[in-house]
């Protein structure tokens, strides 16, 4: 049987057009949803892998990586810098809401127990950011 032919490489795949199209109607839930069962597909591959398997990878990645900063313009490495800075700057107030809140649990409860001794109340505060951080382990996500 003779090879398949290929496709013109100006067009763009079909599939790739439904998953943008897909992609582009999803609701925010659904969009975070998605990413969740990534991470979690990931994890559960990486926690497969052997350390030479992991060490090919992540060359692999980092030579993916070169090339492709290699070819972008100077106008494409500003924008990807400034996507960057914004979403570091984004998770940095998100780390920082999080512990106002925990802070503020910490007063709620510290006031909730007059006369604890300061010594208790910080055991306490200690223990009550141990159970919020088993509680929402994902609120803590940096990736």
């Amino acid at each position: 049987m003779p090879p398949k032919k290929r496709a013109s490489l100006s067009r763009v795949d079909q599939k790739a057009n439904k998953m943008r199209e897909s992609r582009a109607a999803e609701t925010m839930e659904q969009r975070d949803a998605r990413l969740e069962e990534n991470r979690l597909r990931n994890m559960e591959s990486r926690a497969a892998e052997t350390s030479q398997q992991r060490e090919a990878r992540l060359e692999e990645k980092r030579l993916k990586m070169v090339e492709s900063r290699a070819a972008e313009t100077p106008e494409q490495r500003s924008s990807r810098m400034e996507l960057t800075r914004l979403r570091i700057a984004e998770l940095r107030l998100e780390q920082q809401r999080q512990r106002a809140a925990e802070s503020r649990a910490a007063e709620r409860w510290n006031s909730a127990i007059p006369g604890l001794k300061n010594n208790e109340n910080e055991l306490l505060n200690q223990e009550l950011s141990k159970h919020l951080n088993s509680v929402t382990p994902d609120s803590r996500k940096t990736d």
